[in-house]
């Protein structure tokens, strides 16, 4: 379904340990504080500065939709301003934008540093959709062979996770604190995240119901109305995006126009199922639906061949690319 959930007062006397609060690992915290802060404070000029690059993109893929609706397809002039509200890249950049505000006028520090994290998830997610150029990939990918990989018979253990939290100081554990605390003999797989995150909820999994977790009965939905076309939707377009394509579609539920997403092949199972085990163990996903003899109508001015040869092309400049 179509839906995002996601989802500078400059700031003078906050202590420096304020930017230490969350459990960012150091290559996130370092891209937040480069992208929007300055010290212990919110730099100004660098929000400037993104919220600039953002509202241009934005104004790229309007002109590109616009021109490719008016010019190319030869629709209806009134019809495009629909055609951009409904458009997801566009709603995407549009929330990046409103949650650049936010930030300016965020009451504290930690605050500020979950919507930049927040910021930088959405602006990550405007990029993954198409096929990168092929001089782009095949620069990323020619170091790779080229380089001699090895594996480490001793390789270090890894940190315990970084976002355990102590629910009497309302603070996280340090790796200090936690390798402290095996030390002393307590098991901490008995220790949890905050619950109160935009991920994660703690759950009890043998009073868990998992029929009800496949209707929507997570946190993250509460008070929406999870609803699914009746085996029959509207093609709109191939959205070319990570691993295989997928197919937008649109139907009317319940007297509204709505945007889904149409999965096949080897994710019509996997997807569900690996759903439903992390929904299990207390993290948000994406609502999800089998359906069979699922119909699909084509507009007017679509023929079969053009969505096939969409759909096709994501695989060919995927081959090229790696040649």
């Amino acid at each position: 379904m179509k839906r995002a959930f996601f989802l500078v007062l400059l700031l003078t006397c906050l202590p420096v340990w304020a930017l230490q609060e969350l459990p960012f690992d150091s290559q996130l915290s370092g891209s937040i504080q480069e992208t929007f802060f300055e010290g212990p404070g919110i730099a100004e000029t660098k929000i400037a500065l993104f919220e600039a690059q953002i509202q241009k993109r934005r104004h790229e893929i309007v002109t590109a939709i616009s021109r490719n609706h008016l010019l190319r397809e030869r629709k209806k002039p009134e019809k495009l301003e629909e055609e951009l509200a409904n458009e997801e890249l566009i709603r995407l950049y549009d929330l990046i934008l409103n949650d650049l505000n936010l930030m300016r006028s965020a009451a504290s520090m930690t605050e500020a540093q979950l919507i930049a994290y927040r910021i930088l998830e959405m602006e990550y997610s405007t990029l993954v959709e198409g096929v990168r150029p092929i001089v782009e990939i095949g620069l990323n990918y020619i170091p790779n062979i080229l380089k001699r990989w090895k594996i480490k018979k001793k390789t270090p253990a890894l940190a315990e996770a970084s976002n355990l939290h102590d629910p009497e100081s309302g603070l996280y554990y340090s790796p200090n604190e936690l390798d402290q605390l095996k030390i002393d003999g307590f098991d901490i797989s008995e220790l949890d995240p905050a619950v109160e995150t935009s991920f994660w909820t703690k759950r009890e999994i043998k009073n868990l119901n998992v029929d009800d977790i496949s209707k929507g009965k997570l946190r993250l939905y509460e008070d929406i109305a999870i609803n699914f076309p009746d085996g029959v939707a509207e093609y709109k377009k191939v959205r070319k995006t990570q691993t295989k394509p997928k197919i937008d579609v649109v139907a009317v539920v319940n007297g509204k126009k709505q945007t889904f997403k149409i999965k096949v092949g080897a994710e019509v199972h996997s997807e569900i199922t690996a759903g439903l085990l992390m929904a299990t163990l207390g993290y948000n996903i994406d609502m999800s639906r089998y359906a069979r003899d699922f119909k699909m109508i084509l507009p007017k001015k679509v023929k079969f061949r053009d969505v096939k040869k969409e759909w096709n092309s994501y695989f060919q400049n995927y081959s090229r690319s790696v040649i």
